[in-house]
């Protein structure tokens, strides 16, 4: 392995995603043959590139498990919708254990209200999968010479503008930076359902769907059920 390959760990929940980014950011191999009248096919590999894939995860809690074994990771790239915590939550956990780590969230939606969520939790770029494959590999070198790397407001408001809706596309991902299982605990507590409700709908513990209620009311500044209520209808959260 080359001391100048950058040591990359991808985080994204979609199989597609992690083969497409693997395939365009690891080294490609070229066979060198070394032919002779014994063996005219022998031959060795070499690799060539700059980065290098060494681990990936589905979620936030294996990648956490996983980075604890890879110690040489340089950077990490991110999903920003996952499971349990968010990309940008999931990319100051991982910089709480390894602080050399540079981070970096892939997200399919941009927002300022995102932007500005990654950069008040160090972040240090924000790529939007829309901007292609080259525009993340630009990043990763700014990145690692101690660039910051994020979208000018005005062009991911105008985009965000532009961009049709979707299923994928929910409300809560554009407005607030709120994970997928805080939107789904979300719509519970909009529909009336009580801790223990929620708890056994999501087969989740009680005390976790309790740390859920207190985060969604300090990222929402609303400290009442029924402001949640409101809050979740307003913005079309259902389930």
């Amino acid at each position: 392995m080359s001391k100048q390959e950058i040591k990359i760990f991808l985080v994204d929940d979609h199989e597609v995603v992690l083969n497409g980014l693997k395939a365009m950011l690891n080294p490609v191999a070229v066979p060198v043959f070394t032919a002779t009248l014994s063996t005219p096919e022998a031959g060795v590999v070499e690799t060539s590139g700059e980065f290098r894939v060494i681990g990936t995860a589905p979620d936030a809690e294996t990648m956490l498990q996983r980075l604890s074994h890879l110690p040489a990771v340089d950077l990490l790239i991110v999903d920003y919708e996952l499971a349990g915590m968010n990309g940008v939550e999931a990319a100051k956990a991982a910089k709480e254990q390894h602080k050399h780590l540079k981070t970096i969230v892939f997200s399919m939606h941009c927002s300022q209200a995102l932007v500005q969520f990654a950069r008040q939790h160090y972040v240090d770029a924000f790529v939007t999968k829309g901007e292609g494959l080259q525009r993340l590999a630009e990043a990763i070198r700014k990145v690692m010479k101690g660039h910051e790397v994020y979208p000018p407001v005005e062009l991911q408001d105008r985009k965000s503008a532009l961009m049709p809706p979707t299923d994928q596309q929910v409300p809560a991902e554009k407005d607030m930076p709120l994970s997928r299982r805080e939107r789904e605990v979300l719509c519970r507590i909009a529909k009336g359902m009580t801790s223990q409700q929620i708890s056994k709908e999501l087969n989740i513990a009680f005390n976790t769907v309790e740390v859920h209620r207190r985060n969604l009311m300090q990222k929402l500044d609303i400290h009442k059920v029924a402001g949640l209520v409101k809050y979740a209808m307003e913005a079309g959260i259902v389930c």
